[in-house]
């Protein structure tokens, strides 16, 4: 599967530790390997002279400015320096993923104790469900047992190391972060509870604003005061969904302020690019997604499997070449390998770097942009005034509200599944829309979501 990596765990637990439940004879019926880069992996905490450099770097600049003047971030994107340039703060970035894990002091019964609880509960769920085959079900309570133990587990090391860590550390006034990941959330809820702000910022671009997307508020706004977003109706719509019971609420009990800092990377694209008038040939640029790892942790409702991502790639490539279409790939600038090493044979070329139409002529060459998936090249495209299409999977659920906004700007066209359980598109509406006259950036949607 492509994206998929196994790594051998650092060795620090004994095998009864690490996997206490063991199928019939004592063998192991899955891989020992965890995959993924994610907080709590000890391989990512290998110690090298560049990591020690960069820590080392960051405490003489805690050093050389007051905590009272400083502002800590972690997770830096685009719309946190903005902001952060905006009011001119005297910032050092916390690198919490390169801080050492404390794999001693485990307490292994009590942690035993709650892995029992969510385990039976587990089980019990299981057991009531009668639409899983029998002859997976034992394999399928085994993996969720695997799964229980190593998350509480992990759990427990990484917060225990992350709070150690935090309390040497003379903070700032406040921090700011972008995605908070495990790290950002515990980091939060310790400034918090040492009455300091914490302010995160939307990472992606506008896109987010126009589903419904309920578990965002799970991993975005627990412990932290203010989300600030791109623009105005993306804070709107989130405030409105939370009202209707379509966005996941903070479950950390402290009140929200959503606010908008409008991008200064939309206003650039839109003043900088111009675009170039849209001709008959029949070329474009396909978007891709990055493949990260079918073992990692992925809302159902956010992207496909990638076995069944890959297989859609490939025909809907081969099905546009056979019509007569030049297409160029976009592959997405990051995650576990180099996806153009592979989709190259299938189209007539494959774009590498960022998206950003201000620095990638090939972008501005190719005036069609063709998407499957919807991230921050979305918004980037949409602000390029390029001609924008969007094949919806149907994982994500459109709000209602916002999507009358995104057809004003975008074509959309939904796909299906066919009999074999394959994504599929129909093909002759597809080309009719991309040979459709593109829709305008009304100075509306600009000043909406931009």
């Amino acid at each position: 599967v492509p994206g998929r990596r196994h790594r051998r765990e650092a060795g620090q637990f004994s095998e009864s530790q690490r996997f206490p439940f063991r199928a019939a004879g004592g063998q192991r019926s899955l891989p020992r390997g965890d995959s993924g880069r994610k907080d709590g992996d000890a391989s990512r905490h290998q110690p090298s002279f560049k990591n020690h450099l960069r820590l080392l770097r960051r405490k003489l600049q805690r050093i050389k400015t007051s905590a009272s003047d400083r502002v800590d971030i972690m997770h830096p994107n685009q719309l946190l320096l903005e902001h952060a340039s905006k009011h001119n703060y005297k910032t050092v970035e916390l690198l919490p993923h390169l801080w050492k894990l404390n794999y001693s002091h485990v307490p292994t019964q009590k942690l035993n104790g709650i892995i029992q609880d969510l385990t039976e509960v587990y089980v019990g769920f299981l057991n009531d469900l009668e639409v899983i085959d029998k002859k997976y079900h034992e394999k399928i309570i085994t993996y969720g047992k695997y799964k229980i133990n190593k998350t509480i587990t992990d759990g427990f090391i990484l917060t225990n190391s992350v709070l150690n860590k935090i309390k040497k550390i003379k903070t700032g006034k406040m921090l700011l972060s972008g995605t908070p990941k495990t790290t950002g959330k515990i980091l939060g809820w310790y400034y918090l509870d040492n009455s300091k702000d914490v302010y995160r910022f939307s990472h992606g671009g506008c896109e987010w604003g126009f589903f419904e997307d309920y578990h965002n508020g799970f991993h975005e706004f627990v412990n932290c005061t203010k989300y600030y977003m791109h623009s105005k109706k993306e804070a709107e719509s989130f405030i409105r969904r939370i009202k209707d019971d379509k966005l996941a609420d903070n479950m950390s009990g402290n009140k929200v302020i959503f606010d908008t800092n409008r991008s200064q990377k939309y206003k650039n694209i839109i003043e900088s690019c111009k675009i170039k008038t849209k001709t008959t040939d029949k070329r474009l640029i396909y978007v891709t997604t990055a493949y990260i790892g079918d073992e990692i942790p992925m809302y159902p409702s956010m992207k496909l499997e990638e076995s069944k991502y890959l297989e859609w790639q490939i025909w809907l490539l081969e099905s546009l070449k056979k019509r007569g279409w030049e297409v160029k790939t976009k592959i997405h600038p990051k995650g576990t390998f180099d996806q153009g090493g592979f989709l190259e044979q299938f189209c007539s070329g494959v774009i590498r770097g960022r998206f950003d139409p201000r620095t990638n002529d090939a972008i501005q060459d190719n005036v069609c942009h063709l998407f499957d998936m919807v991230g921050t090249a979305f918004g980037e495209s949409l602000a390029f005034s390029a001609d924008t299409i969007l094949i919806h999977d149907g994982l994500r659920t459109f709000d209602a509200e916002s999507k009358k906004a995104i057809e004003t700007r975008c074509k959309i066209i939904d796909n299906y599944v066919d009999e074999n359980g394959k994504y599929r598109v129909d093909l002759d509406k597809l080309e009719k829309l991309l040979l459709s006259k593109p829709l305008e950036l009304t100075d509306e949607f600009v000043e909406n979501y931009f």
